[in-house]
């Protein structure tokens, strides 16, 4: 089964299956898809007949078992999502057997979304979520998401040296503005958590104010795979051996981002802008490591049984227990550049600090 999956494709698979889409054309004419089912945002497709610049599962190429994955209320179709965190809280049961009793709640995805269009540029996600806090006995939290998306315009517009290589390339870019509800405080916390699935070949870059060590939840890299700059925390990305770390609030700067290559002359560039907020608690753990948070950035990477891809992931403030909040407010933007790899350098080197080709 072919893991190139157009356009074309994805909206033949929404239709057989009756699932409600928008279509959200950038002024460059990318398009990006927001799906209703599991809230997603799929894209950006730059190219006809060519993959989204996200992954999503090769299953679209295959109608019969897409149509069985839909049925069977499977939840991994790819692109850019919203669910809560804690994981170890939500999750699983028993946080030192995080894979023998792992389970996704289904009312967090694909959840009961509802997708409207508010007018031409202002889409509106709502889910409506009681979430069963498995760290405190017999505690539910009820939670209400809202995820407002529309486009947003190229950071670099009004500097004068990308004007000279803006021919280049091609912007698209969007916001989240991911609003978390409790309506009234308990004790159990909680946060968005914006996770977008990539293309496994390419590097994961995140600027840090020093020599930051991150810590890993699962997993480890060898020393080929991982770089650490006084600046930036660099990994290449396989989608073969399954990983996961954090990284700490303070020692970074509310970006990621992730650069991979199409072929010998063209790349692309997705980077996730987020207000990053150290003194928010950030209140998810490793698994083996209680008390041990205050994460705003996480990287997975996949091993190939869930599909072979990887993950950029940043969370939103935490609202509920000690923090006496009850709602969140959280901006989160993804901007995706395309075009000749020696702009695409010079552009990762402006809004990154890193050239991802020395």
């Amino acid at each position: 089964m072919s893991d190139i999956v157009n356009f074309s494709t994805i909206i033949s698979r929404f239709k057989e299956n009756n699932l409600h889409y928008e279509t959200l054309l950038t002024p460059s004419d990318m398009k990006f898809i927001l799906l209703e089912r599991g809230g997603r945002i799929l894209g950006p497709f730059w190219d006809t007949g060519k993959s989204s610049l996200f992954w999503v599962t090769p299953l679209f190429n295959d109608p019969k078992r897409f149509s069985d994955f839909i049925e069977n209320k499977g939840w991994n179709i790819g692109g850019d999502r919203v669910w809560i965190a804690p994981e170890f809280q939500f999750n699983i049961t028993n946080r030192y057997d995080f894979d023998g009793t792992y389970s996704l709640p289904p009312q967090m995805d694909p959840g009961t979304y509802h997708l409207t269009k508010e007018n031409s540029k202002i889409f509106k996600f709502e889910n409506s979520i009681t979430l069963e806090a498995n760290t405190i006995p017999s505690r539910k939290t009820n939670l209400f998401l809202t995820s407002f998306v529309t486009l947003c315009d190229d950071p670099l517009r009004n500097v004068q040296e990308y004007k000279e290589i803006s021919t280049q390339v091609k912007f698209a870019g969007y916001e989240r503005l991911i609003i978390l509800d409790k309506k009234q405080n308990d004790n159990v916390m909680s946060e968005s958590w914006n996770l977008v699935q990539l293309i496994p070949g390419g590097k994961m870059i995140i600027p840090t104010s020093h020599l930051t060590h991150p810590i890993f939840y699962r997993g480890k890299l060898d020393s080929k795979s991982f770089q650490l700059c006084s600046h930036a925390i660099i990994i290449q990305m396989d989608g073969k051996n399954q990983y996961k770390f954090g990284v700490k609030s303070p020692f970074v700067f509310g970006r990621i981002g992730y650069y991979n290559q199409i072929d010998d002359d063209i790349s692309y560039l997705l980077i996730k802008n987020f207000y990053n907020n150290p003194s928010s608690t950030y209140c998810e753990e490793p698994p083996l490591q209680p008390g041990e948070h205050g994460f705003s950035i996480h990287v997975y990477n996949d091993d190939g049984n869930l599909g072979g891809f990887c993950e950029m992931e940043v969370n939103g403030q935490t609202i509920g227990g000690n923090t006496q909040k009850t709602k969140s407010s959280d901006s989160i933007l993804l901007w995706a550049y395309i075009g000749r790899k020696w702009a695409i350098n010079k552009i990762a080197e402006w809004l990154l600090g890193v050239t991802p080709l020395q």
